[in-house]
């Protein structure tokens, strides 16, 4: 198999930042600028070894000048030998190169790269130290390489430690809830069964705003919903509410008698009506109604999905699961295209259950080439009441709703999270940063082994310097019931271990 030189600097200007080299004349430098790149490393890689692991020679390394690191950002599968490795490397007319590793009797050896480059060398007991010397002898570095193997399964990655922290209500145990979206805005609204209180914030990790608000009527906490631009509620009767104010105050909107409300979808409010024995799909405030068809959940759909495509100049929603008229649940995907519901339900669908989540997240798959991640989007189903018991399975999309897998025994939420419905489920960013992960507010809890799927959609590039933050995006349960319709006061958060790993440079 040919060789392949992962990294290559061919920029003069980042040579000219190699601060992490020293000069043994440094009182000549400014007068006799050095010509670091006679000093530096400008690629490494391990040499072809299909005993130790298939395409080892393709195993990407980064080399961080400033630092004078080399590393591989994605680790190796676990049980990876790395005791027995020869290396190619890659420097500019050098005088020397010499790598130093701890043997197993706890000694340095020392090879002389220049003279064999079929030395092997072992990674296994830490760092491993390279010494070079520019060929005039003025410029010295020593870099420390380290061979990274996973301490998990080779296809199984993990959660990083989910946290939970209670509802943001000024009850302490309030016995319903709902949290909706306006604008990146998150508003949650709560009730101890006599008073209401309204949450507001930007970010789930920040500070809430708690406001108490006086109804004038018995609102159906589990019907808040938003058109976008306005709050909406139905009272215990069905009658339709608006607020133009986050909550403060509410008008009645007449002629609106609803029996649930199914979501927010551009500038518009939808909902179930029914009349006798019929029931009918309708929306607010255009008042347009449709006899709902066999299999229509009328209760105990999940949230809406709501994407953009190329192939229609309207927006999609969809939604799965729920109870239909005959208050059977229904394992069927919908889809509205803002003026009708159709059934997408393919053969592979999603468990018949209510109160189920969705949310779009991420999916990596490992090319074995390279030993590299590629992510792709895909949307998750999961919790759920199937009537005798919780469902306990993710479900996973790849494409918008039509078809639905298993996502696998490693995606399914833990044991410590008790199986729930009718939850609300958002995705939010946070910025990781090895001195500033905490927060007070959040108990850690067990970790559990999640399967090796996603990853930051940061390009795999090479930096010369250190990343010391970035984005990762979180999911965000709130509330949610058990069978007995008892609501859980907590907010759980919880990512793929991968997404926290350090983007690869």
């Amino acid at each position: 198999m040919i060789r392949k030189l992962i990294f290559t600097i061919i920029s003069l200007s980042i040579l000219s930042a190699l601060t992490g080299c020293n000069s043994d004349s440094p009182d000549d430098s400014a007068s006799n600028p050095i010509t670091y790149s006679s000093a530096a490393v400008t690629a490494f890689s391990l040499q072809e070894n299909d005993k130790v692991l298939a395409n080892l020679d393709s195993v990407r390394f980064s080399i961080n000048l400033h630092e004078c690191t080399i590393y591989n950002a994605d680790s190796l599968p676990k049980g990876t030998r790395i005791n027995k490795l020869q290396v190619n490397i890659a420097a500019n007319n050098l005088s020397v190169a010499e790598i130093t590793y701890r043997t197993k009797e706890g000694k340095d050896s020392v090879v002389d790269y220049l003279k064999s480059t079929s030395d092997t060398i072992d990674f296994s007991r830490g760092p491993v130290q390279l010494r070079v010397v520019s060929g005039d002898k003025t410029t010295t570095c020593v870099y420390s390489i380290k061979v990274n193997v996973h301490q998990m399964e080779p296809d199984s990655l993990y959660w990083s430690k989910s946290a939970r922290k209670s509802l943001p209500s000024i009850y302490n145990v309030p016995s319903a809830q709902k949290t909706i979206e306006k604008g990146g805005k998150l508003y949650c609204l709560t009730t101890n069964g006599e008073k209401y209180c309204v949450a507001m914030t930007n970010h789930p990790d920040r500070e809430w705003e708690k406001r108490e608000i006086a109804f004038e009527f018995t609102p159906n906490v589990e019907t808040f919903a938003t058109d976008g631009t306005d709050l909406y509620l139905l009272d215990d009767a069905g009658n339709l509410y608006k607020s133009d104010d986050e909550g403060e105050s509410w008008t009645a909107q007449s002629g609106y008698k609803w029996m649930s409300v199914i979501g927010g979808y551009d500038g518009k409010v939808l909902g179930v009506e029914r009349s006798g024995n019929d029931y009918y799909y309708t929306s607010y405030p255009d008042g347009e109604k449709t006899l709902a068809p066999e299999g229509f959940p009328v209760t105990g759909f999940s949230g809406l999905y709501i994407y953009s495509t190329k192939w229609s100049e309207s927006r999609t929603a969809i939604m799965v699961g729920g109870r239909d008229k005959n208050a059977k649940s229904i394992d069927r995907t919908w889809a509205y295209d803002g003026k009708h519901w159709a059934d997408i339900t393919t053969d592979r669908r999603v468990c018949a259950a209510e109160g189920m989540n969705i949310v779009k997240f991420y999916k990596c798959s490992l090319d074995t080439t390279n030993w590299t991640y590629k992510s792709d989007e895909v949307l998750l189903a999961f919790g759920g009441n199937k009537g005798d018991e919780m469902n306990g399975v993710t479900y996973m999309s790849k494409d918008l709703g039509f078809n639905w897998r298993q996502a696998g025994t490693l995606m399914n939420l833990p044991d410590y999270i008790p199986g729930r419905y009718l939850s609300d489920s958002f995705v939010y960013e946070r910025v990781i940063a090895p001195d500033a992960r905490g927060c007070e507010e959040w108990q850690e809890m067990p970790e559990i082994y999640l399967p090796a799927w996603y990853v930051p959609e940061s390009a795999l590039s090479r930096a010369v310097s250190e990343v010391t933050q970035w984005n990762t995006p979180y999911i965000y349960i709130f509330g949610g019931y058990n069978a007995t319709h008892t609501l859980y006061n907590t907010v759980w958060r919880g990512t793929i271990g991968r997404l926290e790993f350090k983007p690869v440079q």
